[in-house]
């Protein structure tokens, strides 16, 4: 797989965008199938990215931002590709009204928006209306590496030592409540995705790479709480999880 690649599930499949090849940009595409496990190339993209932030609406792809230079950091964030997973085909558009040279950090899709954050801002990008907005609350927060059940936000805090969610239909944020003294301490990093109609897979490094399988509810308060249903170690060793797609395999 290409160092900063993009990946996104589209049911069964894996799409991979881009990334660093033999320190080489590329404008590489493959789509690998999780029931074959089988592999094979696309169209390229119209522009050799790395570090672009990516999610699906409507069987289209939106490939944002990314970096054209062997700096992964720098961005020119003004670019955004789209391919329909239909016709196979890509489209080119550049936003004059995103910043430039800011890396995308994260990004996630509720309500057929996408969310998006760099270091200084958080933007809502509506493909509906070709518009994008910034929002001040949802940037409160170094959200990263987050995964979406039932339209809200989910990130694992590894500085406070706590699961957050973002609910951007009240505009706040909260703490998932239940989990105190259920995860390990002093990770450096985490990942996290949503799977199993709604159930949270988060990642963690510590001395050794763990899995969490948490269910969170909303209760009749307004709070969300968490219930750890498994907690274990998964790899041992010097390993670092790039990303996690969440893939329905329907043989």
């Amino acid at each position: 797989m290409p160092l900063d690649g993009s990946y996104v599930a589209v049911g069964s499949n894996i799409f991979v965008m881009g990334g660093f090849r033999d320190w080489k940009i590329t404008s590489s595409v493959s789509l690998i199938d999780c029931r074959s496990h089988t592999a094979q190339p696309l169209a390229d993209m119209p522009k050799a990215v790395a570090g672009s932030v990516t999610q699906v609406i409507d069987g289209k792809i939106y490939v944002i931002g990314g970096s054209d230079t062997l700096s992964p950091m720098k961005s020119p964030s003004r670019s955004m590709m789209v391919f329909d997973t239909r016709s196979e085909n890509w489209e080119l558009k550049m936003r004059p009204d995103w910043e430039q040279g800011k890396k995308w950090f994260s990004s996630v899709e509720m309500g057929g928006k996408i969310y998006m954050r760099t270091c200084y801002n958080s933007f809502v990008y509506d493909p509906g209306e070709d518009n994008c907005e910034r929002d001040e609350v949802l940037h409160r927060q170094e959200w990263s590496s987050s995964c979406v059940i039932e339209d809200v936000l989910y990130y694992y805090d590894v500085r406070g030592k706590c699961l957050r969610a973002y609910d951007p239909k009240q505009r706040s944020w909260g703490v998932v409540k239940g989990l105190e003294g259920l995860l390990p301490d002093g990770c450096s990093w985490s990942k996290s995705a949503s799977y199993n109609g709604g159930k949270l897979a988060l990642f963690l490094q510590s001395k050794e790479i763990w899995c969490a399988e948490i269910a969170v509810e909303r209760r009749h308060e307004g709070e969300i709480w968490g219930q750890v249903e498994w907690c274990g170690v998964v790899l041992g060793g010097n390993f670092h999880i790039m990303d996690c797609v969440p893939v329905a395999v329907m043989l």
